[in-house]
């Protein structure tokens, strides 16, 4: 009998232990879903904050990047203006190089017009100088030459009869000759000098040439005028060809010499 209420109090306490359970494992139900149901406005509410805080982010995202590509185009922009007024600034240096260039090209041209004018007038000017002098040279000898030309008719004329005449007549015509030329040189300014040695002239380098030297013993002779060979020529106080004389050189006498 004993074991028979061990079997039914077993099986009550089988059954107890089952029915707890079950009510252990409803409750757990119950308190998870009381649990579900508490977490799920959090979990409504945090969806919905992200799904709100999303947008924004991206919103915000957008701006910047709106803002950043905004300035970008701003930046392009302004290196674009930079670059054009850079490029304006060249053309502009070109186009006054160039006319720099240019005005330096007309003023070269003008210049070598103007050398080439001034080579031409100058080669002229330079033949017409050489002309005149030729002609100015000519006049100024004229009379010269015309005087010449009438000496040389007059000896002519005078040779045809110059043997039959007597020493006197040849030497008055050669005389009336030296006349004509005088003449001729004094039309021209040409002065003729010659020294008077009869009044013990001695000689003056200035105005005398010394063809000739003549030894002579007496000391006071020394440079002494002994003969006059030709005349001297002035022109207007210039001396153009002085007069050539022959002059006493002092020498001592070899009897003297000796007894030294």
């Amino acid at each position: 009998m004993k074991f028979f209420w061990n079997s039914d109090e077993k099986g009550k306490s089988d059954e107890k232990k089952e029915f707890e359970e079950k009510d252990e494992v409803g409750k757990t139900g119950n308190s998870e879903e009381e649990m579900k149901q508490e977490n799920e406005p959090e979990e409504v509410e945090k969806i919905e904050n992200d799904k709100v805080d999303k947008p924004v982010g991206r919103e915000i995202e957008g701006e910047e990047y709106g803002e950043e590509a905004e300035q970008e185009e701003t930046d392009k922009n302004d290196n674009s203006k930079n670059d054009e007024n850079k490029l304006e600034k060249i053309l502009e240096n070109i186009e006054d190089i160039n006319g720099k260039v240019e005005i330096l090209n007309n003023l070269f041209l003008k210049k070598i017009q103007s050398i080439e004018f001034e080579k031409k007038t100058t080669d002229k000017l330079y033949k017409e100088l050489q002309e005149y002098k030729n002609d100015m040279y000519f006049q100024l000898i004229k009379p010269i030459v015309m005087s010449l030309v009438s000496i040389r008719e007059s000896m002519k004329k005078n040779l045809k009869s110059f043997g039959a005449m007597s020493e006197e007549e040849k030497s008055e015509i050669l005389q009336s000759y030296i006349e004509e030329v005088e003449i001729i040189l004094e039309n021209n300014d040409i002065e003729i000098y010659e020294t008077n040695i009869e009044n013990d002239s001695y000689v003056d380098v200035k105005k005398q040439k010394i063809i000739k030297k003549i030894e002579t013993p007496y000391e006071q002779l020394h440079g002494k005028i002994e003969n006059i060979l030709s005349s001297g020529y002035k022109y207007k106080d210039k001396i153009i060809s002085p007069e050539k004389v022959e002059v006493n050189i002092y020498k001592k006498p070899e009897e003297d010499l000796k007894g030294e």
